[in-house]
């Protein structure tokens, strides 16, 4: 009767180390943008998920006051220039464990009488590789923004 052999020790540990440097090698291809870049944009033609331009229902001037007022209230930001007549906002974002500041710009473009699109930048002031934060900060105020529209369009709509 044969008998049944099972891998050693070491055919074991060999197995192990070739799957941890498979999945290494797996997450630095995931990362590589987060570590090679401090910056992220909002833009009509993003090829990240999440930093699509938005088109928001008020004029530029308008969508300023409104999506001031919704960062004042978002933990973290500080607005440090409105300019409603050029429809921007220059803000910086700080972020939780390390306190490093983000530049952060927003920018509103007018499509129509009552319509804009809303473009952003975020920057870090510090290091080559921002692992991914300066894409977060733009998802944050992007989210929020459409939380908002969202908001205010159910408050629009009558109730049966």
């Amino acid at each position: 009767m044969p008998s049944i052999t099972r891998p050693g020790p070491l055919r074991n540990f060999t197995r192990i180390v070739l799957a941890i440097l498979a999945l290494s090698g797996v997450l630095a291809l995931a990362y590589r943008d987060a570590l090679t870049k401090n910056w992220a944009n909002i833009s009509v033609d993003a090829s990240e998920s999440g930093l699509e331009a938005i088109e928001l229902p008020y004029s530029p001037h308008e969508a300023v006051q409104r999506v001031t007022s919704l960062v004042a209230s978002l933990p973290r930001w500080m607005i440090v220039t409105v300019n409603g007549a050029e429809g921007s906002i220059q803000l910086v974002h700080t972020t939780r464990f390390w306190r490093f500041n983000d530049d952060v710009r927003l920018k509103f473009e007018p499509l129509g009488e009552k319509r804009c699109r809303m473009t952003g930048e975020s920057r870090s002031r510090v290091g080559k590789a921002d692992f991914g934060q300066n894409a977060r900060n733009l998802k944050e105020v992007r989210y929020a923004v459409l939380a908002m529209i969202a908001a205010a369009d159910q408050a629009e709509t009558p109730q049966k």
